[in-house]
């Protein structure tokens, strides 16, 4: 509700407010059908978090997601301009922005909850106890690779002392 002072600040109001709806009406008119958002994501933890929006994007016309295996399969699609948004390892985004000269933008990092270490078993109670054991990962030449490598560096343990197995999707760890 709108209270104005007098009939004529009224008048003045209501000619502004019929002015302003007849412009967005014709503006909304002449306005181009947006195509939708193109979104990609990684299949794994990356993909996980995006689930109630790709669930969401399926009865829309307003984004489309897809979900591929690797980080490299991303890299040429955001080159080419085939999509808008990437979900991304961090070190693919800063090598993203160079190779585009800036024209490709880093949004937003988040890494809260992404590293996972799990066993069958109970034998793994420290980082210590990795010594003599393989461990089976995904993510090789990026953040996983990356934090492994300063997790085992920092409980005392050398590269010679753990076997990894590197899988080239998170899906095949299991």
């Amino acid at each position: 509700m709108f209270l104005l002072k007098n009939n004529r600040t009224q008048n003045k109001f209501y000619k502004a407010l019929c002015a302003l709806i007849v412009c967005v009406l014709v503006l909304s008119g002449c306005a181009k059908k947006q195509e939708p958002l193109r979104v990609i994501t990684l299949k794994g933890p990356t993909a996980m978090g995006m689930a109630p929006m790709i669930e969401e994007a399926d009865d829309s016309d307003d984004a489309r997601f897809e979900v591929v295996a690797a980080p490299d399969a991303v890299a040429p699609k955001l080159l080419k301009g085939e999509a808008d948004f990437a979900a991304v390892p961090a070190n693919l985004a800063a090598t993203l922005y160079q190779k585009s000269e800036g024209k490709i933008q880093v949004v937003a990092i988040n890494t809260l909850g992404v590293l996972y270490l799990v066993e069958r078993g109970e034998q793994v109670h420290s980082l210590k106890d990795l010594a003599g054991k393989t461990i089976v990962a995904g993510g090789k030449g990026s953040t996983p690779e990356y934090a492994l490598n300063f997790l085992l560096q920092s409980a005392g343990i050398s590269q010679d002392q753990v076997s990894i197995e590197w899988k080239s999707e998170h899906t095949e760890v299991v």
